[in-house]
């Protein structure tokens, strides 16, 4: 164990998961972006900033006003306490030795880390900007003179900041059919941070997964047997009242106010499990609607607003009633680099443990320690461009 210890050893693995981290952080690109070495939760940065000044009429031999400058200090809390876990048999401790399983698991907890910053700075970025702009359907026709028009309102808001775009990846290729004679080819491979080069509509472009988008979902009755419900390439099938059996099953209830509080339970895997309610889908399914942030909200009526992050992809092959689903909507992020703020440790820490009853066995966690927010007198130098998915 001392020797298999040594290639997880802290010391060396985590900087290799920071490493990765830098690496793939759209986030830190875009950002004002404060490292600590040593945060807890809870913890405030402060940002300060001073009272604008103004341009006055000077005649000489007469005074000047001299406006007072008054400091103040904006501050943002640090409340994102986030761990990546995973255990580890003696097979796989040994097998950690091996330079490429060690630097496989630092990609895939680096991989979770930074998506989870970049779901919520994007999010925090979306929600506070000062421009909500209607993109409607983009096409290769209209998406370069949509995103100008954003950088319009960025300028006519003062911006003086290196403009940036974070777009998912149909409209970055979009823009690729729109460019191609600019110089903007997707086909060039994108660089670190999800940069994919710098557009003629003035922006840098950044390509991203982790964008906020929603779907919404109409049950204005019971669903019948056998049909379908598909989001995030994870399906459920809709049985019989009480025959949920199979991963996915959800029971159709006895009435249609039941099967919408059944209905919700198994996107977001709460509540009781059982042949009445729902079975819950495979672990794989599991982790990639967790890892997506799929969450269904308690019904409204007859609708559920379903959110999560990318494309959802969500599809339904019900008929009853007028059940189905509306239009994925989401939001791509124009602004300037430093626009949105986010504090972050500078390194996550790693813990382990064996497992109480299984001796030979070891639970490993990394965590960290992160926050996000758009602080008033930036926000009318982010747009937040909405867009039919």
């Amino acid at each position: 164990m001392a020797n298999t210890w040594s290639a997880l050893a802290p010391v060396n693995f985590m900087p290799k998961v920071q490493r990765y981290i830098n690496q793939r952080l759209v986030a830190k690109e875009i950002a004002r972006t404060e490292f600590r070495a040593q945060l807890v939760s809870g913890q405030t940065i402060d940002w300060p900033y001073t009272t604008d000044m103004r341009e006055q009429t000077y005649t000489p031999g007469t005074d000047l006003t001299i406006d007072n400058n008054t400091a103040t200090s904006d501050t943002m809390t640090i409340n994102r306490s986030k761990a990546s876990t995973w255990t580890m048999d003696p097979n796989s401790m040994r097998q950690a030795e091996d330079k490429a399983v060690n630097d496989k698991l630092a990609a895939q907890a680096s991989f979770r880390i930074a998506s989870g910053i970049d779901q919520f700075l994007f999010t925090t970025a979306v929600a506070g900007a000062g421009t909500t702009q209607a993109g409607g359907t983009l096409n290769a026709s209209n998406i370069y003179s949509t995103l100008t028009t954003g950088l319009a309102t960025l300028q006519r808001n003062n911006l003086d900041l290196v403009p940036f775009a974070v777009l998912d990846p149909e409209r970055v290729a979009l823009l690729a059919q729109s460019e191609l004679a600019n110089g903007f080819n997707k086909a060039d491979a994108a660089f670190t941070n999800g940069f994919v080069g710098d557009s003629a509509a003035g922006f840098k472009i950044y390509r991203s997964n982790n964008l906020p988008t929603s779907v919404v979902y109409t049950m204005d009755t019971i669903n019948v047997a056998a049909e379908t419900f598909t989001i995030a390439g994870v399906t459920f099938t809709f049985v019989a009242d009480g025959t949920a059996t199979n991963p996915g099953d959800i029971s159709i209830e006895a009435n249609v106010a039941a099967n919408r509080l059944t209905f919700v339970a198994a996107i977001n895997g709460t509540g009781t499990e059982g042949t009445s309610n729902y079975i819950d889908v495979s672990v794989a399914n599991r982790r990639k609607l967790q890892n997506a942030g799929i969450n269904a909200a308690t019904f409204s009526g007859s609708t559920c607003t379903i959110t999560g992050f990318g494309k959802l992809s969500a599809s339904t092959t019900s008929t009853a009633g007028a059940n189905g689903l509306g239009t994925e909507t989401g939001s791509l992020l124009l602004g300037g680099v430093g626009a949105v703020s986010l504090g972050m440790q500078i390194e996550p820490e790693m813990a382990s443990a064996p497992i109480a009853n299984r001796p030979m066995e070891t639970n490993f966690a990394i965590h960290t320690l992160y926050g996000a927010k758009v602080f008033s007198r930036d926000a009318g130098l982010l747009v937040n461009l909405t867009l039919n998915i």
